[in-house]
């Protein structure tokens, strides 16, 4: 993965992952990408975390199980989780693999930021 497909920031003491993955992701890069991510919550044992989907486009279903392995990651440790930034796209996505149950999904950070406060 030679460039950057995450940034990991701190605001207000919620973490927020703002992915840039690329539509072809394969699995063996996106367990990598989990174990970085992983680490850093860890490290940070922050309660409340975001996923920031506005520079993807698309997942794949190992881009798909990784959004369920962030989610089992920040319940493990008794956090909360918002996705944000997803396009008609992903929405239609997550919505055809009933993914909506698991995750609450609003359009913005900021939404994101406020319902987690």
């Amino acid at each position: 993965m030679a460039e950057q497909v995450i940034r990991i920031l701190e605001e207000r003491s919620i973490g927020i992952l703002e992915f840039r993955l690329r539509p072809d992701s394969d699995a063996l890069a996106l367990e990598s990408l989990m174990e970085t991510i992983s680490a850093e919550m860890e490290s940070r044992t922050l309660g409340a975390w975001v996923v920031d989907l506005t520079q993807v486009s698309f997942l794949n279903s190992a881009g798909l199980g990784l959004m369920v392995n962030i989610r089992q990651k920040v319940r493990q440790s008794k956090g909360r989780l918002a996705l944000c930034g997803l396009s008609p796209r992903l929405i239609e996505l997550f919505h055809s693999c009933c993914l909506e149950r698991l995750f609450l999904i609003v359009k913005t950070r900021s939404e994101a930021m406020k319902a987690l406060a």
